[in-house]
């Protein structure tokens, strides 16, 4: 870095081999970061925080939500499941360059995947929630959880040590001119850039402009596909900016 001035670097914590795909996400965060730091380099403390603060009981919502792959023949899990989890990452895009697939074929098996868990991969909050419960059923559950039945992603959502770290990691956006309706907005759209544009009334190189300020404040990369949006989403509605209802729960009573 300082051989090459101009230059930016964003780094992750150290994690085991099963967990890259969580460290890429973390050093990407870290690089968003840096662009708004004097030394152009920033290292991320890694996990997601909500992940962090959620209980442990609300791994048996994951394991429960992830059930539904029991659906698919073990051939489709071995081939669908990497590149859903992918694509729910980086995009179809960019998924399908990582594992040699094109955009269709990334798409076609994100549509599976999510369809057996009961969700539609054409909506971003949809989208959000699987990518929680892959994280989620990764981490081990506590042998010594009592059984019992797996709780509401929305009431795990509203429980305080999530309201709290959600309310805080909110707080940068108060730097902002009125980022909760350009975000609510933009998520409402399904993050399409144009929809939500017109929505706002302001031209789409405003629009960039101003998600990839909040995306600096908030060390998230809002410009690009993948997971970004769903981390805001559930931050907002956790904090109570959007919502419970924005977040689907096909583990969920009455669903």
């Amino acid at each position: 870095m300082e051989q090459r001035p101009g230059r930016l670097a964003g780094v992750s914590g150290p994690r085991p081999w099963s967990q890259t795909a969580l460290g890429y996400e973390a050093a990407v965060r870290a690089l968003t970061a840096a662009r708004n730091d004097p030394e152009g380099i920033v290292r991320d403390t890694g996990a997601s925080s909500l992940l962090a603060s959620l209980p442990p009981r609300a791994r048996v919502w994951a394991h429960q939500v992830c059930g539904g792959l029991r659906k698919l023949t073990e051939e489709q899990r071995s081939q669908a499941v990497p590149t859903a989890r992918r694509a729910l990452s980086y995009g179809a895009l960019r998924a399908g360059r990582l594992l040699g697939v094109d955009r269709t074929t990334a798409n076609k098996r994100l549509r599976l995947v999510l369809e057996a868990m009961g969700l539609d991969h054409r909506q971003v909050a949809h989208r959000a929630v699987a990518d929680l419960a892959f994280q989620l059923a990764d981490l081990p559950v506590p042998p010594d959880l009592a059984p019992q039945a797996p709780p509401g992603l929305r009431a795990l959502l509203r429980e305080s040590p999530v309201v709290d770290r959600a309310t805080r990691e909110l707080t940068v956006l108060e730097q902002a001119d009125d980022p909760v309706r350009l975000l609510a907005t933009w998520l409402a759209h399904n993050c399409h850039a144009g929809a939500t544009a017109a929505a706002l009334g302001m031209h789409r190189n405003t629009l960039a402009a101003r998600l990839s300020a909040l995306g600096g404040l908030l060390r998230l990369p809002l410009g690009e596909q993948g997971a970004a949006p769903h981390q805001v989403l559930l931050l907002m509605v956790a904090a109570g900016q959007l919502p419970v209802t924005a977040v689907p729960d096909p583990a969920g009573p009455g669903r």
